[in-house]
């Protein structure tokens, strides 16, 4: 019974397309198609999510799809791709923000979101000793497709291209007699090629970092549920009442990516495992703190992952 604990503790970690540093194994492909949906209603200035000045922005709505496939270049290289769709819709068209911003600020939109491509090497295994698996890899967004709608409230992208590098840290382990549990976390940052300059010579938009951070445990392997937590951040750009009081930004295509922000979440993680191969994944987000980005956004999301996706047959793993 350990022995088939220890060589499955694996699959509680990477079962979600992209988690943690884990690959998906030589050869191995996976497939992650899910859902996602998003609600806000403010928008916090520089002082942030908890000042009097919040802004009322009557609601937006966001739902999605995206797909991310996975394929093991090698047992410890790994690829992945993601392409999402969105479409977004303010819920009131007349909020006073949608006035002040004008250029159809509060218009639907639906379309291709930012397309992501990375590769991820498993530089460190835990399986042969390290307390740590660690994994390093680069990044490239393609944002071109959201580039004439960026300068909306509504929009799905800011229309760049983006290059960045992220660093990947997990662990695994046995919990009771049949359960296991992992945590990881990613620490990134992104390169954002500016579309425009400012005075200063401030680049539009500036540069981000993020960590993405989660913990899962389950009684069993057929399921774990746990805390995850992330967090955003632009150090470089203007406040939303500088963007808001000067026609020269306020008018500008380029004057939501133009502002520095901060961002701070925090929710909920579940899996649940078939036999082998499938894996449904839902998540809860809310935001817990903001600064010149929306102060109330809940995020919720929907998925199926596919493990080893041109397999043939029926699971293979007993528990």
């Amino acid at each position: 019974m350990l022995i088939s604990l220890l060589s499955s503790l694996s699959l509680i970690a990477p079962a979600v397309a992209g988690g943690g540093p884990w690959v998906v194994g030589d050869n191995q492909t996976s497939l992650y198609v899910g859902t996602e949906s998003q609600r806000l209603e403010s928008l916090a200035q520089s002082s942030g999510s908890y000042a009097d000045d919040v802004i009322d922005v009557g609601g937006i709505s966001t739902f999605g799809a995206k797909g991310i496939l996975s394929y093991g270049l090698t047992p410890r290289i790994e690829l992945e791709g993601s392409v999402p769709m969105y479409s977004v819709r303010a819920l009131r068209d007349d909020a006073e923000v949608c006035d002040l911003l004008a250029s159809n600020a509060c218009d639907d939109n639906r379309g291709v979101g930012v397309i992501t491509l990375r590769g991820k090497a498993l530089m460190v295994d835990e399986v042969y000793g390290p307390p740590l698996s660690v994994a390093l890899g680069p990044e490239l967004r393609l944002g071109e497709l959201t580039a004439d709608t960026r300068e909306q409230l509504t929009n799905i992208g800011e229309g760049t291209t983006d290059l960045g590098a992220f660093l990947a840290l997990g662990r695994t382990g046995i919990l009771g007699s049949a359960g296991a549990w992992s945590s990881s976390g990613e620490f990134g940052w992104r390169h954002r090629f500016p579309n425009t300059n400012y005075d200063g010579g401030l680049s539009v938009p500036g540069n981000e970092f993020y960590a993405n951070i989660e913990a899962l445990f389950g009684g069993s392997l057929r399921w774990a549920v746990g805390p995850a937590i992330t967090a955003y951040a632009r150090p470089d750009g203007v406040d939303v009442e500088e963007l808001l009081s000067n026609p020269d930004y306020t008018q500008d295509k380029d004057r939501l990516s133009a502002l520095r922000t901060y961002a701070f979440q925090a929710g909920a993680k579940a899996l649940v495992r078939s036999s082998g191969r499938i894996t449904f994944s839902t998540s809860f987000y809310r935001t817990l703190y903001a600064v010149n980005n929306p102060s109330d956004v809940t995020t919720i999301t929907v998925g199926l992952t596919v493990q080893d996706l041109f397999k043939m047959g029926p699971d293979i793993m007993s528990y």
